[in-house]
C-alpha cells in the first residue's frame, strides 16, 4: 500500500530524505548512517531521488531492498535506469 499517491510521493520522499540527513548530520555518534526513502509507486521519481540523494546527500552506501509487483526490486527490471 502506498503512503502518497504517485504524484505526491516525490516530495513527501525528498523531504523525508532531507530531514533524515539533517538528523544523521547532527548527531553522527548516534545516527551513523540512513537510508533513502524512494516513492517506488512512481519509478521515474524513485530514479530522480537515487541519484538526488546519492549525489546532493552522499550516502556511503547504496541498496534497493523491496518488492513491487511481487518482484524483488533489484531483480525486478522496472528498476533498471537502462530500461526507462
Amino acid at each position: 500500500m502506498a503512503v502518497a499517491a504517485p504524484e505526491d510521493a516525490p516530495d513527501l520522499a525528498r523531504v523525508a530524505n532531507d530531514e533524515l540527513k539533517k538528523i544523521c548530520d547532527g548527531r553522527p555518534n548516534n545516527f551513523p548512517a540512513w537510508v533513502a526513502s524512494l516513492p517506488l509507486n512512481n519509478v521515474e521519481a524513485s530514479l530522480e531521488e537515487m541519484d538526488g540523494a546519492m549525489a546532493a546527500r552522499q550516502p556511503e552506501k547504496s541498496a534497493l531492498d523491496t518488492c513491487a509487483g511481487g518482484r524483488l526490486g533489484g531483480r525486478n527490471p522496472i528498476f533498471r535506469q537502462d530500461a526507462l
